[in-house]
């Protein structure tokens, strides 16, 4: 767990206990915002693009968040106050806990699972608990919550009690009264969705009948996935971007996914070759989720330095290049839990609308993507790109261009020359 999201779980924790956040029943909500450049036909999430991963919200925020993710512990400090439509989506975790999550940020029944686990065990069933040599196979060994044990995700008695102990119980009810929560649309989130062996120590030789190898581990992932499908219909996962072993398998291991987290993305300084080659990868799995019409959020760390205004073009390229009918976009103004104010990307939101047509990668790591007010352009590539611009377009002050020219690690847009444009 990085310290900034440290920062933010305690913060925005102690910012509804202490009651800065207003849940109470007569808490006011404001009209669902509505812009005509986000009414797209195929958008069925709220229409707004406004979404918080673990950012400060305040009680002016709630109503107009499209999506919003938190500790799950907090789902009535946050929920009363959105829109029905609004995703609210506590954070939870999938394929390693351990006793701090009893009552820590991930909230799982550990004691009741363990409790389980070890009568399965003392009936002569295999235990749940992932072993190697008899001993626990475990990830995040050094941080404040771990370690972590692996759990067998593809064993159908974990995956009864992931729907019906964890999320029905404890996320998608108020564990003191064990009544259902009475808010739409909460989703399920997942973090440290980090789907490989190689996470956990040991990485290898574990004891039967668990995973023995990568291709193993990633189908019982998989597995995992569509089994909840088709018993939980009703349950929707959304999924922190995250690595595995062989990328190529992406879209077969997220095919049951409904919908895909980044975090910190486009990272701050692509000058270093796994920043980018990571920023890279984020962005084609956004580009593939905004094309199967499926939730993306996007949340980007903004460095509030003498070149913000280049930083918030560029990740707000980098957020158009991938949108999707159903993408929602949260800022944070640097290293901060507080949201980037809207009026540092407004003008170029007002000027480019929505988009019209698929992103195209016209050069390796080079993309444009049609919008009703102009184009977008995103160069990821090694150098500086000169890219033709066809038709009545002006760069963004107000010149008429024929071409481009994008530096490297940047994007940049082109917006219609109007007839009232005109002198």
């Amino acid at each position: 767990m990085t310290v900034l999201r440290v920062i933010l779980i305690v913060m925005v924790g102690a910012l509804a206990f202490a009651g800065v956040v207003d849940s109470g029943p007569g808490a006011d909500r404001l009209a669902a915002p509505a812009s005509s450049a986000e009414a797209a036909s195929n958008r069925w999430v709220m229409n707004t693009e406004r979404g918080f991963y673990f950012l400060w919200p305040s009680p002016a925020d709630l109503p107009e968040l499209g999506a919003l993710v938190f500790t799950p512990q907090h789902t009535d400090s946050f929920a009363p106050q959105m829109q029905p439509e609004a995703l609210k989506i506590p954070l939870g975790r999938l394929t390693q806990f351990s006793y701090h999550d009893q009552n820590g940020y991930a909230w799982f029944p550990w004691n009741e699972f363990v409790a389980f686990n070890n009568a399965e065990v003392a009936a002569g069933r295999p235990s749940m608990l992932i072993t190697a040599g008899g001993q626990p196979v475990v990830a995040f060994v050094d941080e404040q919550n771990g370690p972590r044990q692996a759990v067998n995700v593809g064993d159908d008695r974990f995956i009864d009690f992931w729907i019906d102990d964890y999320v029905r119980r404890r996320l998608l009810a108020n564990p003191s009264t064990g009544e259902p929560y009475p808010y739409e649309n909460i989703w399920i989130g997942i973090d440290n969705a980090i789907f490989m062996q190689s996470i956990f120590e040991p990485s290898t030789g574990w004891d039967a009948p668990f995973p023995q190898s990568e291709e193993e581990y990633r189908e019982s992932v998989m597995y995992f996935f569509r089994r909840v499908k088709e018993l939980a219909p009703d349950i929707h996962i959304i999924a922190n971007s995250g690595s595995l072993a062989d990328e190529s398998t992406f879209t077969e291991v997220w095919a049951d996914i409904d919908g895909l987290m980044a975090e910190g993305f486009p990272q701050a300084d692509l000058t270093v070759g796994y920043r980018k080659a990571d920023s890279l990868k984020v962005l084609r799995r956004l580009i593939w989720f905004g094309e199967q019409g499926r939730v993306t959020l996007v949340r980007s760390l903004i460095p509030m330095d003498n070149r913000v205004e280049d930083h918030v073009r560029n990740a707000y390229m980098a957020y158009l290049i991938g949108r999707g009918d159903n993408s929602f976009f949260g800022p944070h103004a640097g290293v901060t839990p507080n949201a980037l104010p809207e009026a540092y990307y407004a003008e170029m939101k007002h000027a480019l609308g929505w988009h019209t047509g698929p992103a195209e990668e016209i050069q390796p790591n080079v993309w444009t993507r049609p919008h009703e007010g102009g184009l977008v352009f995103l160069n990821w590539s090694d150098g500086p790109v000169t890219l033709p611009v066809p038709g009545a377009y002006a760069d963004r002050n107000g010149v008429p261009v024929t071409e481009i020219i994008i530096p490297v690690n940047s994007g940049d847009y082109v917006t219609l020359i109007r007839p009232r444009d005109l002198p």
